[in-house]
């Protein structure tokens, strides 16, 4: 199947840019207004990148996979939390070609975002680096075009694995803050009711980036943030129920490859909404089966191990953020011994994984 075939179908169901996010453009400039603030882009490589298919097909890519088809949720996709994330390094003073990583980074997630993971085994879940799409970053940014777009700019090695371990600002590992953890965890707090607008504000304000740290400066917004990190969670990619669906999901796009009816090009380069009605149409027990399960929390149970059952993980993604105290930055869990027995005992409840089995 090729590439922009698959693309031109997406641009033509394209709709208005959800409220989250908004993006005028200008045709000279785009002005691009976010929870977080408003910024003026008028860089041709930034317009480039923001108007080619493979950015714009973000737009059908949730941030929160198939959990979308399995209950009601608040609408928040890769496309929205890129352009956040985005605006944040902008807003912090990362260098250029670490803005361009930011806004990129997400670009190769396959449709339901981190049913990649349990598709293609990635270790993600169980305390691996990299997820699935950031193992295939580079080689996705050649496929659909991105990287001779970045070259002509004089770009190509902004998303380079070599360039990405200077991108302090966009990217650190857990328990540390960085620009993509600070959007989702901000974002995700403001679409579930747990952060005001105004309370968002109050937390960017708090936040500072020097010298390659992040930290806040009180203690009182460094436990709000981290407090919500701890809840999306439990309730989100930490969760059994998350792993199952996403588990279950996987095994439905496998058996549709199996089949013929899904091509691995589409499981890497179409959306969300197209691949789901496709699974839809298909007239096949298990996959019919999968899809039931997928949309009904009570068909998994929790059992022992068995040539019967499946092992899932959750992924912890609780932060210990770092708070300037009058004696040096200090871990939120060295200042506060109630945040700190929750950060444990979630992450070690999730550590384990679960066996469970899908019933009939």
């Amino acid at each position: 199947m090729q590439l922009y075939a698959i693309f031109l179908s997406i641009l033509i169901y394209t709709q208005a840019i959800f409220s989250l996010v908004e993006l005028c453009d200008h045709h000279t400039y785009l002005e691009l207004t976010t929870l977080y603030g408003t910024t003026c882009i008028q860089e041709p490589v930034l317009i480039a990148l923001i108007r080619h298919p493979a950015f714009e097909r973000l737009k059908h890519i949730r941030q929160y996979g198939v959990m979308h088809y399995a209950r009601t949720e608040p609408e928040f996709t890769r496309y929205q939390h890129s352009l956040g994330v985005f605006f944040i390094t902008r807003l912090y003073g990362a260098s250029f070609e670490e803005q361009i990583d930011a806004l990129l980074h997400d670009v190769s997630h396959t449709v339901f975002s981190h049913v990649g993971d349990s598709l293609f085994a990635s270790d993600y879940r169980v305390g691996g680096k990299q997820a699935y799409q950031d193992k295939i970053h580079e080689w996705y940014l050649q496929q659909t075009g991105l990287l001779d777009l970045l070259k002509q700019y004089g770009y190509e090695h902004a998303c380079d694995c070599t360039t990405k371990e200077k991108h302090r600002c966009f990217d650190q590992h857990l328990p540390d803050l960085c620009a993509d953890r600070i959007e989702y965890n901000l974002t995700g707090g403001y679409i579930d009711g747990m952060l005001s607008k105004q309370q968002v504000t109050a937390i960017m304000q708090s936040l500072h980036f020097v010298d390659g740290q992040w930290f806040f400066s009180d203690i009182i917004h460094a436990r709000m943030f981290a407090q919500v990190s701890l809840q999306l969670t439990e309730t989100r990619w930490g969760s059994l129920w998350s792993a199952s669906i996403d588990h279950t999901a996987a095994c439905a796009l496998k058996r549709a490859y199996e089949l013929g009816i899904i091509s691995i090009d589409e499981i890497h380069f179409s959306t969300d909404d197209t691949v789901w009605q496709k699974l839809l149409a298909v007239n096949d027990t298990h996959i019919n089966h999968y899809l039931t399960c997928l949309k009904n929390p009570e068909s998994f149970c929790l059992c022992q191990q068995s040539e019967n059952s499946s092992y899932v993980h959750g992924k912890f993604s609780g932060t210990d953020p770092l708070v300037a105290t009058d004696n040096g930055y200090k871990r939120l869990t060295e200042l506060d011994a109630a945040y700190k027995q929750e950060f444990l005992r979630l992450k070690i409840a999730i550590a384990p994984g679960w066996y469970i089995k899908q019933l009939n």
